[in-house]
């Protein structure tokens, strides 16, 4: 047992469906607006739009980020999970954004470049303390490539 621990338990918000959520409102909107007006059994078209939303707000609402002293974790998946997970001493740099509507809110982007060959960018969409998270990470990558002896070279 390497006696990993978990640091840091994150989730996307449902605010970045925003855009999606008010596009599928207007689309009930002028389904139910048709409807009214012909009295036709159009009302069945609504069924398509909340569709579409329950199912961007359940992906939204079953992505994790995880933070654990050797790696950072994501998870995705609904029904059929998928894990990517990134060693804290491949992360070679960082980049915070912080779009207007999630700055309202408290949240931002963390995208991690990474050494890795399968996951050479890992996003973490969305998450609460951007910038905390992000300075927590750092120091947990520096402490991981002290503990393994791992240098990060740039050459050219």
């Amino acid at each position: 047992m390497s006696g990993e621990e978990t640091i840091w338990v994150g989730r996307p918000s449902q605010w970045t469906n925003a855009g999606h959520f008010a596009g599928q409102a207007l689309w009930c909107g002028i389904i139910g607006g048709v409807a009214a007006v012909t009295h036709a059994y159009v009302w069945f078209g609504l069924a398509l739009p909340v569709f579409a939303v329950g199912k961007r707000a359940l992906m939204t609402h079953s992505t994790r980020y995880e933070l654990t002293s050797e790696r950072v974790k994501r998870y995705v998946g609904v029904f059929s999970r998928n894990l990517d997970e990134v060693e804290l001493y491949r992360v070679r740099d960082y980049r915070v954004a912080k779009p207007f509507l999630l700055r309202l809110v408290g949240r931002g982007h963390l995208r991690l470049h990474t050494a890795d060959r399968s996951e050479p960018i890992l996003h973490l969409v969305a998450i609460p303390r951007v910038e905390a998270v992000k300075d927590l990470m750092r120091g947990r990558v520096e402490t991981r490539r002290s503990q393994t002896g791992v240098q990060d070279v740039e050459i050219g």
